[in-house]
């Protein structure tokens, strides 16, 4: 949702949001949500990544979530492009896991736990 603060000022409130009082509200996931809320799959991989501590290669990834390994190497890159996935390269291929953040983990989480409870992300 977008709210109008007047002037031609706007922010986006995530539905989930909506109607929540206002202690409530967790002011850092909206930030967050309003910095990093654009794309369902670099999200679904944030959530892998919150819940998996390890490194993970782009095709057990895209095996995980069902997708094309070219659209996970893609959003992947978009994430280390971010600061929210590191990339560590051997020669084997690449390698990635969330960034070493306590509360992006957190945050990550907390919204993975909602998104589970049936709320939508929707703009």
């Amino acid at each position: 949702m977008i709210l109008s603060h007047g002037m031609g000022a706007s922010s986006y409130v995530p539905d989930i949001m909506v109607g929540a009082a206002q202690d409530e509200v967790d002011h850092g996931l909206v930030a967050f949500l309003q910095c990093y809320a654009r794309d369902s799959r670099e999200w679904e991989m944030l959530i892998f990544f919150a819940d998996n501590e390890g490194w993970v290669t782009p095709g057990h990834l895209a095996v995980v979530l069902n997708e094309p390994r070219h659209v996970v190497a893609q959003k992947l890159e978009s994430l280390v492009a971010k600061n929210l996935v590191v990339e560590r390269v051997l020669v084997t291929g690449p390698l990635y896991r969330l960034v070493q953040s306590d509360p992006l983990r957190r945050r990550v989480m907390r919204l993975a736990t909602t998104l589970r409870g049936g709320a939508s992300l929707s703009m």
